[in-house]
């Protein structure tokens, strides 16, 4: 009995030595750990007392700062508002001499409106006087070669009489004033043409004299002036060339389009618009917009297309008459060679599509954007 507790109590001590051993291994793992964190945390709040008193110092800045700051922002709203016054009165004022110079410059252009087609008249009367008196003089030259040595005199003042008779209707146009860059405005488009253009009464038939026994037939009347020439197209250009020492104008025309409708022809005299169709899908021209801008907003002329107007593979041209200006069916079927398949002919309310030196036309959709353009430009020189 006594060695079975003597046993017991050795396995009892050994077991209770072993978890002494466990439970003071754990403590000290514990203890480290504790010790470990406890550093880790000491460390983190000077960290963030640190932190704190550099925020607070911060802080304490900012707040005497403050006062200095609002009334800095004080001030500069009202530097603002004052500035916004300034501004709205130098608004004000633009906006007064931008209108008188308006005023100003449309005057000025009607000015010199008058004053080309004043220029442009007697340009046209002198041109064609002196076109008259060339053919006489040429018709005189040849009687003097043709009559007999004597009567050269008399020829010879019956040529004087006609050219005095001539300068006596008409008085010595004024020299038309210098055109500039930004002064150039339109005048008709064939300087040659004028439907109030003097004539000169034909020249009295020579008195009848002896002919001489060898007679010179007389030479032939002189050439008409060169024809006057021009080109179009895109960025094609036309040239009207007067006399030498007159008056010249160039013409340039400039098209785009961004889809399959463009601005086929714009006539010079104002009277129509072409467009014109070149893709295979129809395109609906309902509510689209023509502007033609005559010099910078001198004249502005605007159609708007009506509901159910469309191109297509079977009516490709839309020609838009001015107001009074589209041709009787008969004449129109003439001019198109017997046959107006595929045009579709438009009248607008305008009595013209206007006349300039500087136009631009203007195709845009529904929507405001621009479709297709056309700039015509004309330019004059005198040497």
């Amino acid at each position: 009995m006594a060695q079975a507790l003597s046993d017991i109590r050795r396995e009892y001590d050994s077991k209770l030595e072993a978890a002494r051993s466990e439970v003071e291994s754990q403590y000290s793992l514990r203890v480290q750990e504790a010790r470990a964190g406890r550093s880790r945390d000491s460390a983190e709040l000077t960290r963030l007392r640190e932190e704190n008193k550099r925020l607070k110092s911060q802080q304490a800045a900012s707040r005497s700062r403050l006062p200095e700051l609002e009334a800095r922002s004080a001030q500069l709203e009202r530097e603002l508002d004052e500035i916004r016054r300034e501004a709205e009165d130098a608004e004000r004022q633009f906006e007064m001499e931008h209108g008188r110079l308006r005023a100003e410059l449309a005057g000025a252009n009607a000015t010199l409106e008058e004053y080309l087609a004043e220029v442009q008249s007697l340009t046209d009367a002198k041109l064609s006087l002196e076109l008259e008196i060339h053919a006489y003089r040429k018709l005189l030259e040849g009687e003097e070669i043709r009559l007999k040595p004597e009567a050269k005199a008399e020829a010879e003042s019956l040529m004087n009489d006609v050219t005095h008779a001539t300068a006596a209707e008409l008085p010595e146009p004024p020299p038309p004033p210098p055109l500039s860059q930004t002064q150039q405005q339109q005048t008709p488009k064939s300087p040659l043409k004028s439907p109030t253009q003097p004539s000169l009464p034909p020249p009295p038939e020579p008195k009848a004299l002896k002919s001489p026994k060898k007679t010179t037939p007389p030479p032939p009347p002189p050439p008409p002036p060169p024809p006057l020439r021009q080109a179009d197209g895109d960025g094609a250009s036309a040239a009207v060339n007067i006399l030498k020492g007159e008056m010249s104008a160039k013409t340039t025309y400039q098209r785009t389009a961004k889809g399959s409708t463009s601005i086929q022809d714009c006539s010079c005299d104002g009277k129509f618009v072409t467009l014109e169709f070149t893709g295979k899908k129809k395109e609906d021209l309902s509510d689209w917009t023509l502007v033609r801008n005559i010099d910078n907003g001198r004249q502005v002329v605007k159609y708007t297309f009506p509901k159910g107007t469309v191109l297509d593979t079977t009516c490709k041209t839309i020609k838009i008459w001015a107001a009074g200006q589209k041709p009787p069916p008969a004449e129109s079927l003439a001019a198109s060679g017997g046959t107006n398949t595929g045009i579709k002919e438009l009248e607008a309310a305008e009595p013209s599509w206007g006349i300039g030196s500087n136009i631009l036309t203007t195709l845009a959709n529904a929507d405001g954007e621009e479709r297709a353009t056309h700039i015509q430009k004309t330019t004059y020189s005198a040497s």
